[in-house]
């Protein structure tokens, strides 16, 4: 018996410690919810308004109006005025393209007479090449008359010497020359003739 009456004692004991343990907890919780319980009642009525406001579009349905504003009269005037600018642009365009057409045709007319311009050139450098072989022909040959007159000139000067040396020989008196050889020579040649 002793045994069953200490199981009851344990078993209230444990009761009411579990029971004590559960008003802690509720203690603690209710801590914990304070900061929220608070303001519970403005959530509340907030979340019920919400789904009022819900409950009005959906019944309502989605608007199928115009959602944009016509555009006003400066809108409209702007664009207007951008549109007659860009025309005035492009005709200015289609002008200026035209003034510089005439200016590319007056290059273009240039650049040929450029070209005729060079091709006369090349032929006045071709002539001027063929002028330049001439003339180095013609100093050439003034070369080699240059050499023919130096060689004329070296045997006319050996003419005149042999004509000078002549000139003075003419001179001599040859009679004289003559006695003066047969009186030096006359022993010999008389002893020649008497043997």
């Amino acid at each position: 018996m002793a045994f069953v009456v200490g199981a009851v004692i344990g078993g209230t004991l444990g009761y009411m410690g579990a029971k004590k343990q559960a008003k802690s907890q509720d203690a603690a919780t209710a801590a914990q919810m304070a900061g929220f319980r608070q303001y519970e009642p403005y959530v509340d009525a907030n979340l019920e308004g919400s789904q009022a406001a819900l409950d009005g579009v959906l019944s309502t349905g989605a608007y199928t109006g115009q959602t944009l504003a016509g555009p006003n009269q400066f809108q409209t005037g702007t664009a207007t005025n951008m549109g007659n600018i860009g025309g005035n642009l492009q005709t200015s365009g289609y002008d200026m393209m035209n003034a510089n057409n005439n200016f590319g045709g007056n290059y273009q007319n240039m650049y040929g007479q450029a070209q005729g311009l060079f091709g006369q050139t090349q032929d006045l450098y071709g002539q001027s090449r063929d002028l330049y072989g001439k003339s180095q022909d013609v100093y050439n040959q003034g070369a080699n008359l240059a050499g023919l007159n130096t060689d004329l000139y070296q045997q006319n000067r050996g003419l005149y010497d042999q004509f000078s040396q002549l000139s003075q020989d003419a001179k001599t008196d040859r009679l004289s020359t003559a006695m003066d050889y047969a009186s030096a020579n006359a022993n010999p040649l008389v002893d020649a003739a008497m043997r």
